[in-house]
């Protein structure tokens, strides 16, 4: 999957695309992005960058995987209606059931940065940004190298307010905030 000198960023998808508080949508008519995330990973994508998207929700048995499926299909098609060479490059999301507690990719562990790295055929993520609205994110991020991105959508405030984002972190109000700040640099 890795191209030389590819702009890759990891956006998670829980507080960054959509509401983590509400559950996994039965029906794909009901999943809704937060406002402004669509057209956020448009601009990164009219810019160059390939979207690598992550779930932390793979704890809710087989039909997790099959609706993370089906969300990723519904995005790159609403992606590429606004950008007809963009998209998702990657999906990936814990396959562990039952929320194994020894589960390496739950948090507060290294998370999916691993198998990102490794999709990406690099040792670590160094350069890489990463977006997310936890500081468990944002300290697994940083320990696979890669760029941690706090933003304050989903339950981004609450983190901040608790203390939970590693000093350091530059901190948005939500992913269009951030590909503004992209656009600028």
């Amino acid at each position: 999957m890795s191209a030389p000198d590819a702009l890759y960023l990891i956006l998670s998808r829980e507080g960054v695309l959509d509401d983590p508080a509400r559950p996994l949508p039965e029906r794909l008519e009901e999943w809704q992005l937060l406002p402004g995330s669509l057209e956020a990973m448009a601009r990164l994508c009219r810019q160059g960058w390939r979207l690598l998207l992550s779930s932390d929700a793979g704890d809710g048995g087989d039909a997790v995987p099959q609706a993370l499926y089906a969300m990723c299909l519904e995005l790159r098609q609403r992606l590429r209606q606004l950008v007809p060479s963009g998209g998702v490059d990657a999906v990936l999301f814990c396959g562990c059931k039952d929320g194994r507690e020894d589960c390496p990719c739950a948090q507060p562990e290294i998370q999916l940065f691993p198998e990102i790295a490794r999709r990406l055929g690099r040792p670590d993520l160094n350069g890489i940004p990463s977006v997310a609205d936890l500081g468990v994110t944002a300290v697994a991020a940083r320990a696979a190298g890669a760029d941690p991105i706090h933003v304050l959508s989903g339950r981004g405030t609450a983190e901040l307010k608790r203390g939970a984002v590693p000093s350091g972190v530059p901190v948005y109000p939500d992913l269009d905030a951030y590909v503004e700040r992209l656009a600028e640099s």
